[in-house]
């Protein structure tokens, strides 16, 4: 398994979510909704692509910042363990969940199938805070890490699940 594609990808994330606020001034079709949604992909990715890092190698650094170039060096986060870095990707994903479009929303199926959308990102948390009810277990009785319980993280899971599943209900 080699990280470097995935830090590649959390890069290419880091400069949109650094650059794309200025095409407002810059484009007057690009309008505050359209930032908004790309920046929740943008964050969505991120997330993603470090949980897939940490899902591999648990101890990682998290990179929040932007490098243009090799002379630069990226500011990187380094979490004391991988609940830790879980709850920063989690911040991540519960910003991305407000600004991206609602599952369906697109005008084409191609593009519902193609874009990351509410459910997605719902899925993805569902995932992630399985990963920490896992974690949680491990680290359970060490007061060296604060917490929430295991069960905590199951019923989170349950509760992102069954909002994707509701979603497609509300739909029918």
């Amino acid at each position: 398994f080699n990280w470097e594609k995935f830090y590649k990808t959390i890069n290419y994330c880091n400069m949109v979510l650094k650059y794309a606020p200025d095409v407002i001034d810059e484009d007057p079709d690009f309008t505050q909704g359209d930032l908004d949604v790309i920046l929740g992909e943008m964050y969505a990715m991120r997330a993603l692509s470090h949980f897939y890092v940490l899902r591999a190698f648990r101890d990682i650094p998290l990179a929040l910042r932007s490098a243009k170039n090799d002379s630069e060096i990226p500011e990187y986060r380094q979490a004391g363990n991988p609940l830790e870095a879980l709850d920063l990707i989690m911040e991540d994903l519960n910003r991305a969940e407000n600004l991206v479009m609602k599952s369906g929303a697109f005008p084409t199926r191609e593009q519902n199938c193609g874009r990351i959308t509410r459910n997605a990102v719902l899925a993805i948390k569902a995932d992630v805070n399985l990963w920490r009810a896992a974690f949680a277990t491990y680290y359970e009785g060490n007061d060296s890490v604060h917490t929430a319980t295991p069960d905590e993280y199951y019923l989170m899971a349950i509760d992102n699940c069954d909002r994707v599943i509701n979603s497609y209900i509300d739909r029918l």
